[in-house]
């Protein structure tokens, strides 16, 4: 599990550990496979999510996944930065076109800082 300490986060870690206990790498290093052996393909992943979603009666599709995640980062309070290195996004731009609704307002803070700013004017002036 150590290898993957420094890039996953320690839950995700762990089941992969438990995967790779349990279906040890073949030579080729591939850790996923389809039943029949064959290596895991966008296309075979998104037959196999579409199939599962189907018989939960969930509308999703395997985009929806990365969407989740955008989300749930957005709500723990991860700054525009992470998230767009996280989703592998070329520019803070390009996420924050697609996520900007989500990240919380800042109006309270904005209007505390303005009563700080002319609080600390009204003192100087006082005291002038």
């Amino acid at each position: 599990m150590e290898p993957f300490r420094s890039l996953l986060p320690e839950s995700v870690a762990l089941e992969l550990a438990e995967h790779i206990r349990r279906f040890p790498p073949v030579p080729d290093g591939l850790l996923f496979r389809l039943t029949d052996g064959r290596p895991v393909t966008d296309s075979a992943w998104g037959s196999v999510f579409r199939g599962v979603a189907r018989k939960l009666g969930i509308k999703a599709t395997p985009h929806d996944l990365r969407h989740h995640a955008a989300s749930a980062l957005i709500a723990a309070g991860c700054s525009v930065k992470s998230v767009q290195d996280f989703l592998g996004h070329a520019t803070a731009a390009e996420t924050l076109n697609t996520y900007a609704h989500l990240w919380p307002g800042d109006e309270d803070r904005i209007r505390a800082a303005i009563d700080s700013l002319w609080a600390g004017d009204r003192l100087r002036t006082a005291a002038g």
